[in-house]
């Protein structure tokens, strides 16, 4: 019966990937993925400023992960403000949604850092 198959779609999140594909944000890393990532953005005593805790580790419970890429961001727009457009990047519960667009500044700016480092 459509009823059946909705209640499917809706419980195997199909039509809740559909509605964040809609909004454009075509992106989604886990918050481990995108501290490990993006981390290297800001220097690592930009990240002792703001991370009192550890930084994170796959074994983190989600709120933590969560904090520590909401300071990451934070730390990110302080010191690369023409980098984050808040309005193109969602924090979910267990994930980082972004629009291309972001996703693109992002790896463009990670890469050019691994590099530097890679050229002493």
């Amino acid at each position: 019966t459509p009823a059946r198959v909705a209640e499917q779609l809706r419980y195997s999140g199909v039509l809740e990937a559909m509605r964040v594909a809609r909004f454009g944000y075509n992106i989604k890393l886990t918050h481990f993925e995108f501290f490990t990532r993006y981390q290297n953005i800001v220097s690592s005593s930009t990240l002792k400023n703001y991370f009192t805790m550890k930084l994170p580790s796959q074994n983190y419970c989600t709120k933590t992960l969560k904090e520590n890429c909401r300071q990451l961001i934070t730390a990110i727009i302080v010191h690369h403000p023409d980098l984050m457009d808040i309005h193109s990047l969602q924090l979910g519960l267990t994930k980082i949604f972004m629009k291309k667009t972001q996703f693109d500044k992002l790896e463009v700016t990670r890469l050019r850092v691994l590099n530097n480092a890679a050229e002493f």
